[in-house]
């Protein structure tokens, strides 16, 4: 049974090993709307204009919602933004003062560091150059003194 619609594409409803066949849209389907609401996608298959009319309501009603509490919002989040402000303004002043007063105490005791740095690697250093010298010199004798040994071995 093929049925012609307002296109003039055909459409077949007969059922092949159990498929429907559709060649073309039919009426019904060119009526489907798709309402979008917060819920998700629901489908109004021709709907009547009645039932559009209220759903367009609801959405005009839903828009005012929206507005008043974007208004709302926005108010809110102003005044949040102000205390903010103020809140971070006092804490950089506090801030400020506390990270001068803290960079002077680190400037110093940086330097200081540094100088006691300086002492403890020069000392540090003399103190290797002598060992490493202590060494050498001991290293050189029991060399000197194994290699005597041996030679005397030898003889």
């Amino acid at each position: 049974m093929t049925q012609t619609d307002m296109h003039g594409s055909e459409e077949d409803h007969s059922s092949e090993g159990g498929q429907r066949k559709v060649r073309g849209r039919s009426e019904e389907s060119h009526r489907k709307v798709r309402v979008r609401s917060k819920g998700g996608h629901k489908k109004a298959i021709g709907r009547s204009e009645e039932v559009q009319r209220k759903i367009k309501g609801k959405r005009e009603v839903r828009g005012e919602s929206e507005e008043s509490q974007r208004e709302v919002r926005r108010r809110s989040e102003e005044g949040q933004r102000e205390v903010r402000r103020r809140s971070e303004e006092g804490q950089r002043e506090v801030r400020g003062r506390f990270e001068g007063g803290q960079r002077e105490v680190r400037g110093r005791s940086e330097e200081d560091q540094r100088e006691v740095r300086g002492r403890s690697e020069e000392g540090q250093r003399e103190v290797r150059g002598r060992s490493e010298g202590g060494q050498r010199r001991v290293r050189g004798r029991s060399e000197g003194s194994s290699r005597e040994v041996k030679g005397m071995c030898y003889y």
